[in-house]
């Protein structure tokens, strides 16, 4: 029999702008491959609640609580090892906001710079 326990994604990841983010793949990726765990997904809830984790996982091999514990500790792992900032320029023009993308991209230690309107 498999259970199901949902988490809001902004406790896990707090810095995480959207659920688009890399990060919230790492952390799909991090907790579907945890033994007991039978499927990981995120569900979007209405504009004004955070999306959710979804974790369906074997009771008889892990317990709510474990469950808990695992996503806390790797929501805290990821959160640690990648850092996010979030910059709202005024920029009308897509091709400007490419350029801007570009040079952060190229900035060190920088892995994703998505610029959008």
């Amino acid at each position: 029999m498999t259970e199901k326990l949902r988490l809001d994604i902004p406790l896990l990841l707090p810095d995480v702008p959207d659920v688009a983010d890399a990060c919230v793949a790492r952390l799909l990726s991090d907790i579907r491959g945890r033994e007991g765990v039978d499927d990981v997904h995120v569900v979007a809830m209405s504009d004004e609640a955070a999306a959710q984790l979804c974790i369906h996982f074997d009771p008889d091999l892990l317990s709510m609580a474990r469950i808990r514990e695992l996503a806390a500790a790797a929501g805290a792992d990821i959160s640690q090892r990648y850092g996010h900032a979030v910059w709202r320029i005024d920029s009308r023009y897509e091709r400007q906001a490419r350029t801007i993308g570009a040079r952060l991209r190229a900035a060190p230690g920088v892995l994703e710079a998505v610029p959008s309107g």
